[in-house]
């Protein structure tokens, strides 16, 4: 059957063990750089999923790199303005509306990348 082909078993054995390890990675943490019980590294792990063995593709790269800038924008983001009074709160809509309202349209308009 299809479901227990030679290319879904691959798939499912590789990703099962890179999401537990990531968790053990993420419960344990590692010294100051990751605290216990975070969930970064097993989600990160499992956006980057791939039926794909090969790690050369541009389908992957293009994952890792919107990862990658997802989390550092993401974290100046909130260094930056990630205070709890009203117009910190205001700007943040208003950067969270322009980004996402302009990649959803570049997304939609057939675009290979949106802002990155």
């Amino acid at each position: 059957s299809v479901l227990f082909s030679g290319r879904n078993l691959n798939f499912a054995v590789r990703n099962t063990i890179t999401v537990c390890v990531c968790f053990l990675i993420g419960w344990n943490g590692y010294s100051q750089m990751l605290p216990s019980y975070a969930a970064g590294p097993s989600s990160t792990a499992s956006i980057l999923l791939s039926t794909f063995p090969a790690a050369a593709s541009s389908t992957n790269m293009a994952r890792v790199q919107g990862v990658t800038v997802g989390l550092i924008l993401g974290q100046l983001g909130y260094a930056t303005i990630g205070w709890c009074e009203i117009w910190a709160g205001a700007l943040r809509q208003g950067i969270s509306f322009f980004f996402l309202t302009t990649n959803l349209y570049m997304y939609y308009s057939g675009s290979t990348s949106a802002l990155f």
